[in-house]
């Protein structure tokens, strides 16, 4: 149409519309383009088979839209575009959605993940705000719903939801829909692992050195230690199913402090340390006089 009012349409004629009817059409999806000013603005329109309420339509008989001047006649499919709606912005229909989180894993009982979710249309360009994206998850719940579904709408271009963890563990397989476009995120809802043992921090001269670690995963996760930072003379040997050995015998040119640190990791991805100081003293010799004789 022509220039108009701001925030209206206007017919070829000039006259003013508060909304657009689509007539005459035949079901399926439309590229829209609408002008004005020195602004175009483009959209998709899906029409489906059911006509709208007869209160939707023209109220007048006679043409309810214009095409090159000419009319179009009145017909049984119909579809209602508001052009003066609040908080709306152009947008095609959703086709690719992207779901993010603020972490990948959490604890179970209680502990929360923000997930945040971005649609675009087919051509590249962000879905109107407004936008309804679903979210579901395997486990846990949703704060927003007190469920494992909720329903939430674009704003500032996202689509924001916090998933809260229960007493189950396991991969949450979160799902974001909009229209026929999804995107699926795991969340790992895991208990880290925990040492069991208390370190020897002290080691003799020349006097075996022996650590036997102990640790546990209350989800039954495999473990696995390895000793990330370890003075020369010591050994880590892991046999599995959280129990290592950590051993070696120093000499006198090891006195002094020397930092260990332990990793225990489990088969989830969750890994915590264990740092001590290891003090090395040196054993005590006792010196005797030498007593010559002489004539």
């Amino acid at each position: 149409g022509n220039e108009g009012p701001p925030d209206r349409y206007s017919d070829l004629a000039g006259t003013a519309l508060d909304q657009v009817v689509v007539t005459g059409a035949v079901a399926g999806d439309y590229h829209v383009e609408v002008r004005g000013y020195d602004v175009t603005s483009t959209y998709q329109l899906a029409l489906d088979a059911p006509a709208i309420p007869q209160a939707a339509r023209s109220p007048a008989p006679g043409p309810a839209a214009a095409t090159n001047g000419k009319p179009v006649p009145e017909a049984p499919l119909s579809a209602v575009v508001p052009n003066d709606t609040p908080g709306q912005s152009p947008g095609g229909l959703p086709a690719t959605v992207a779901l993010s989180a603020s972490r990948s894993t959490i604890s179970p009982g209680g502990e929360t993940v923000q997930l945040m979710a971005q649609v675009w249309d087919q051509k590249g360009a962000n879905v109107a705000e407004g936008t309804v994206i679903t979210f579901m998850t395997t486990l846990g719940t949703f704060v927003e719903s007190d469920a494992t579904v909720a329903t939430r709408q674009i704003a500032g271009g996202l689509a924001r939801v916090t998933l809260v963890s229960g007493a189950g563990t396991g991969i949450a397989q979160v799902i974001a829909g909009a229209g026929d476009a999804q995107a699926t995120l795991p969340i790992n809802i895991n208990d880290a692992p925990a040492f069991a043992s208390v370190p020897v921090v002290t080691a003799m001269e020349e006097e075996p050195y022996t650590y036997a670690i102990t640790a546990q995963d209350a989800n039954g996760d495999a473990l696995t230690l390895t000793a990330p930072t370890l003075p020369a003379w010591l050994t880590l040997v892991d046999h599995g199913n959280g129990a290592a050995t950590l051993s070696g015998t120093p000499a006198g040119a090891d006195v002094g402090d020397h930092l260990v640190v332990l990793r225990l990791a489990d088969s989830a991805g969750l890994s915590v340390q264990q740092v001590y100081p290891l003090t090395f003293v040196a054993r005590p010799r006792l010196y005797l006089p030498i007593i010559l004789r002489g004539s």
